[in-house]
Protein backbone atom coordinates (compact mmCIF):
# COMPACT_ATOMS: atom_id res chain seq x y z
CA UNK A 1 0.00 0.00 0.00
CA UNK A 2 2.85 2.41 0.95
CA UNK A 3 4.59 1.78 -2.40
CA UNK A 4 1.39 2.34 -4.35
CA UNK A 5 0.92 5.77 -2.72
CA UNK A 6 4.46 7.14 -2.38
CA UNK A 7 6.42 5.42 -5.14
CA UNK A 8 5.89 5.33 -8.86
CA UNK A 9 5.17 1.59 -9.05
CA UNK A 10 1.70 0.80 -10.28
CA UNK A 11 -0.27 -2.29 -9.35
CA UNK A 12 -2.90 -3.92 -11.49
CA UNK A 13 -6.52 -4.05 -10.41
CA UNK A 14 -6.14 -7.81 -9.89
CA UNK A 15 -3.13 -7.55 -7.56
CA UNK A 16 -4.77 -4.68 -5.65
CA UNK A 17 -7.95 -6.75 -5.21
CA UNK A 18 -5.86 -9.73 -4.05
CA UNK A 19 -4.07 -7.57 -1.48
CA UNK A 20 -7.30 -6.07 -0.17
CA UNK A 21 -8.94 -9.51 -0.02
CA UNK A 22 -5.95 -10.90 1.87
CA UNK A 23 -5.94 -8.04 4.40
CA UNK A 24 -9.70 -8.31 4.87
CA UNK A 25 -9.46 -12.06 5.56
CA UNK A 26 -6.62 -11.51 8.06
CA UNK A 27 -8.66 -8.78 9.78
CA UNK A 28 -11.76 -10.99 10.04
CA UNK A 29 -9.68 -13.90 11.38
CA UNK A 30 -8.12 -11.58 13.97
CA UNK A 31 -11.56 -10.30 15.00
CA UNK A 32 -12.78 -13.88 15.45
CA UNK A 33 -9.79 -14.69 17.66
CA UNK A 34 -10.43 -11.59 19.77
CA UNK A 35 -14.18 -12.14 20.22
CA UNK A 36 -14.18 -15.95 20.48
CA UNK A 37 -14.50 -17.40 23.97
CA UNK A 38 -11.64 -19.42 25.38
CA UNK A 39 -11.36 -22.98 24.00
CA UNK A 40 -12.46 -24.52 27.30
CA UNK A 41 -15.78 -22.67 27.28
CA UNK A 42 -16.36 -22.74 23.53
CA UNK A 43 -19.10 -25.09 22.40
CA UNK A 44 -18.26 -27.64 19.73
CA UNK A 45 -18.62 -26.05 16.32
CA UNK A 46 -19.47 -29.33 14.63
CA UNK A 47 -22.98 -29.34 16.05
CA UNK A 48 -24.55 -30.65 12.86
CA UNK A 49 -25.35 -34.36 12.83
CA UNK A 50 -23.99 -36.58 10.08
CA UNK A 51 -26.37 -39.43 9.17
CA UNK A 52 -25.12 -43.02 9.18
CA UNK A 53 -23.32 -44.15 5.99
CA UNK A 54 -22.96 -40.55 4.88
CA UNK A 55 -19.82 -38.50 5.29
CA UNK A 56 -18.40 -35.07 6.08
CA UNK A 57 -15.64 -33.41 4.10
CA UNK A 58 -13.37 -31.00 6.01
CA UNK A 59 -10.90 -28.85 4.08
CA UNK A 60 -8.06 -26.48 4.92
CA UNK A 61 -5.13 -24.70 3.28
CA UNK A 62 -1.78 -24.03 4.95
CA UNK A 63 0.41 -21.17 3.80
CA UNK A 64 4.19 -21.58 3.69
CA UNK A 65 5.76 -18.36 5.00
CA UNK A 66 9.19 -19.16 3.57
CA UNK A 67 8.19 -20.05 0.00
CA UNK A 68 5.01 -17.94 -0.42
CA UNK A 69 3.21 -21.10 -1.57
CA UNK A 70 0.41 -23.09 -0.02
CA UNK A 71 -0.63 -26.65 0.57
CA UNK A 72 -4.03 -28.12 1.18
CA UNK A 73 -5.55 -30.98 3.06
CA UNK A 74 -8.94 -32.65 3.06
CA UNK A 75 -10.34 -35.37 5.26
CA UNK A 76 -13.55 -37.36 4.96
CA UNK A 77 -15.05 -38.61 8.21
CA UNK A 78 -18.02 -40.84 8.99
CA UNK A 79 -20.93 -40.11 11.34
CA UNK A 80 -18.78 -41.08 14.36
CA UNK A 81 -15.88 -38.83 13.36
CA UNK A 82 -13.67 -41.66 12.10
CA UNK A 83 -11.42 -40.76 9.18
CA UNK A 84 -12.19 -42.83 6.08
CA UNK A 85 -10.14 -40.94 3.46
CA UNK A 86 -7.67 -38.11 3.16
CA UNK A 87 -5.92 -35.90 0.65
CA UNK A 88 -2.75 -33.88 1.16
CA UNK A 89 -1.19 -31.93 -1.70
CA UNK A 90 1.20 -29.05 -2.38
CA UNK A 91 0.39 -26.21 -4.73
CA UNK A 92 2.77 -24.38 -7.02
CA UNK A 93 0.93 -21.06 -6.78
CA UNK A 94 1.48 -18.39 -4.17
CA UNK A 95 -2.10 -17.27 -3.62
CA UNK A 96 -3.60 -14.96 -0.96
CA UNK A 97 -5.24 -16.90 1.91
CA UNK A 98 -8.85 -16.83 0.70
CA UNK A 99 -7.79 -17.93 -2.80
CA UNK A 100 -5.73 -20.77 -1.30
CA UNK A 101 -8.73 -21.86 0.79
CA UNK A 102 -10.96 -21.72 -2.30
CA UNK A 103 -8.50 -23.78 -4.34
CA UNK A 104 -8.28 -26.32 -1.51
CA UNK A 105 -12.08 -26.66 -1.37
CA UNK A 106 -12.40 -26.90 -5.15
CA UNK A 107 -9.71 -29.60 -5.36
CA UNK A 108 -11.25 -31.57 -2.47
CA UNK A 109 -14.72 -31.47 -4.05
CA UNK A 110 -13.35 -32.72 -7.37
CA UNK A 111 -11.66 -35.58 -5.51
CA UNK A 112 -14.89 -36.45 -3.68
CA UNK A 113 -16.79 -36.39 -6.99
CA UNK A 114 -14.28 -38.82 -8.52
CA UNK A 115 -14.49 -41.21 -5.55
CA UNK A 116 -18.27 -40.69 -5.27
CA UNK A 117 -18.41 -39.99 -1.56
CA UNK A 118 -22.02 -39.47 -0.39
CA UNK A 119 -21.37 -36.21 1.48
CA UNK A 120 -23.87 -34.79 3.97
CA UNK A 121 -21.70 -31.91 5.17
CA UNK A 122 -18.77 -29.88 3.91
CA UNK A 123 -16.75 -27.82 6.37
CA UNK A 124 -14.10 -25.10 6.11
CA UNK A 125 -12.49 -22.83 8.68
CA UNK A 126 -12.46 -19.92 6.22
CA UNK A 127 -15.57 -18.02 7.27
CA UNK A 128 -15.30 -15.48 4.46
CA UNK A 129 -15.23 -18.25 1.83
CA UNK A 130 -18.17 -20.11 3.37
CA UNK A 131 -20.18 -16.87 3.52
CA UNK A 132 -19.40 -16.02 -0.11
CA UNK A 133 -20.48 -19.50 -1.22
CA UNK A 134 -23.70 -19.39 0.78
CA UNK A 135 -24.60 -15.98 -0.69
CA UNK A 136 -23.04 -16.54 -4.11
CA UNK A 137 -24.05 -14.46 -7.07
CA UNK A 138 -21.61 -13.94 -9.97
CA UNK A 139 -19.72 -10.66 -9.96
CA UNK A 140 -16.55 -9.20 -11.44
CA UNK A 141 -14.26 -9.96 -8.51
CA UNK A 142 -11.13 -12.03 -9.02
CA UNK A 143 -12.54 -14.65 -6.63
CA UNK A 144 -15.84 -15.04 -8.50
CA UNK A 145 -14.49 -17.53 -11.06
CA UNK A 146 -13.31 -20.11 -8.54
CA UNK A 147 -16.42 -19.55 -6.40
CA UNK A 148 -18.50 -20.42 -9.48
CA UNK A 149 -16.46 -23.62 -9.98
CA UNK A 150 -16.98 -24.60 -6.33
CA UNK A 151 -20.71 -23.88 -6.59
CA UNK A 152 -20.86 -26.13 -9.65
CA UNK A 153 -19.05 -28.93 -7.79
CA UNK A 154 -21.35 -28.53 -4.79
CA UNK A 155 -24.31 -29.29 -7.06
CA UNK A 156 -22.93 -32.85 -7.35
CA UNK A 157 -23.77 -33.32 -3.67
CA UNK A 158 -27.50 -32.52 -3.41
CA UNK A 159 -28.58 -32.20 0.18
CA UNK A 160 -25.03 -31.58 1.45
CA UNK A 161 -24.74 -28.51 3.65
CA UNK A 162 -21.77 -26.16 3.80
CA UNK A 163 -20.57 -25.10 7.27
CA UNK A 164 -17.99 -22.84 8.83
CA UNK A 165 -16.01 -24.51 11.62
CA UNK A 166 -13.27 -23.08 13.81
CA UNK A 167 -9.59 -23.83 13.19
CA UNK A 168 -9.49 -25.90 16.40
CA UNK A 169 -12.35 -28.05 15.10
CA UNK A 170 -10.54 -28.47 11.77
CA UNK A 171 -7.13 -29.64 12.99
CA UNK A 172 -7.09 -32.90 11.03
CA UNK A 173 -7.53 -31.14 7.67
CA UNK A 174 -5.00 -28.49 8.71
CA UNK A 175 -2.47 -31.16 9.74
CA UNK A 176 -2.86 -32.86 6.35
CA UNK A 177 -2.21 -29.52 4.65
CA UNK A 178 0.88 -28.96 6.81
CA UNK A 179 2.12 -32.47 5.96
CA UNK A 180 2.28 -31.45 2.30
CA UNK A 181 4.75 -28.72 3.29
CA UNK A 182 7.19 -31.43 4.37
CA UNK A 183 6.55 -34.12 1.75
CA UNK A 184 6.16 -31.79 -1.27
CA UNK A 185 4.02 -34.46 -2.96
CA UNK A 186 0.38 -35.44 -3.18
CA UNK A 187 -0.79 -38.18 -0.84
CA UNK A 188 -4.24 -39.75 -1.13
CA UNK A 189 -5.58 -42.57 1.02
CA UNK A 190 -9.01 -44.14 1.07
CA UNK A 191 -10.66 -46.78 3.31
CA UNK A 192 -14.02 -46.21 1.66
CA UNK A 193 -15.43 -48.27 -1.18
CA UNK A 194 -18.35 -46.75 -3.03
CA UNK A 195 -21.44 -48.95 -3.36
CA UNK A 196 -22.45 -47.07 -6.53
Amino acid sequence: MFRAIFQSTRSTDFSLENSVSCYLQEYRDAQLRITSPSPSSQPASTNFQIPSKIFQLSVDAALSPSSNKHEYGAIVTDCEGNAVAGLSAPSTSGLPPIFAEAEALNRALLWCQAVRFPLAAIASDCQNLVHRLQKFSPDRSALSGIIAMIASSLSSFPGASLHYITRTANTRAYNLARAALETKKEIVWNHFSSPF
